[in-house]
């Protein structure tokens, strides 16, 4: 006869080896996986083909929304090669490091859109709902959004998560840092609080 101490049944709890639990898989999402809300509590993890690119700041927000920082023509193509047909940058052509999205776009077959966010005053309704009429475009197909870190994105990801999505002020800002935001969180909690 096998005795169990309390704090025996304990560990072997803490442990998982219960005999009627099951244990969360790699790439499992939260009992949230569907909805605005799956990518707030939601845990999507990036395919290690993604995560080889070594995209600046890159988040798997759900499997068809990858957000980081300014691409190269190299991680471009790669993604393309995964399945990212569609690319949202949300830089100004002027910026440095950027520009060459368009011409590259053409020779390659991909669909690139520029919505150009010229730091915090870009951070609006009106540039929130545009990003969303070109998500809505790309249907269920994988996207890839970028700036120059990831702020942007996640900062009108934000915007678009609590007027568009109807989420609360905290779950649009928990999703923006998730989607990169950094520095503009202030900014966005700013302009979502004012209602």
């Amino acid at each position: 006869m096998v005795k169990v101490t309390l704090f025996g049944l304990a560990l072997l709890l803490a442990l998982g080896c219960s005999s009627g639990g099951e244990q969360p898989q790699p790439g499992a999402v939260s009992e949230y996986s569907e909805g605005p809300l799956a990518a707030v509590y939601g845990e999507v993890i990036m395919p290690p083909e993604i995560a080889a690119l070594a995209i600046l700041n890159a988040h798997q927000l759900s499997p068809e929304l990858l957000t980081g920082g300014q691409l190269t023509q190299e991680q471009m193509a790669k993604l393309q090669q995964l399945g990212y047909h569609t690319f949202i940058n949300l830089r100004t052509a002027d910026e440095e490091g950027t520009g060459w999205e368009e011409e590259y776009a053409k020779s390659a077959g991909i669909v690139f859109h520029r919505l150009p966010i010229p730091g915090a005053r870009g951070i609006t309704r009106d540039h929130a709902e545009q990003l969303a009429g070109l998500l809505e475009q790309a249907g269920d197909e994988p996207v890839a959004i970028y700036c120059a870190s990831g702020n942007r994105v996640g900062a009108l990801l934000a915007m678009k998560a609590h007027y568009l999505d109807d989420l609360t002020v905290e779950e649009a800002i928990t999703y923006g840092v998730k989607a990169g935001m950094t520095r503009l969180e202030p900014v966005v909690r700013g302009r979502l609080s004012v209602e």
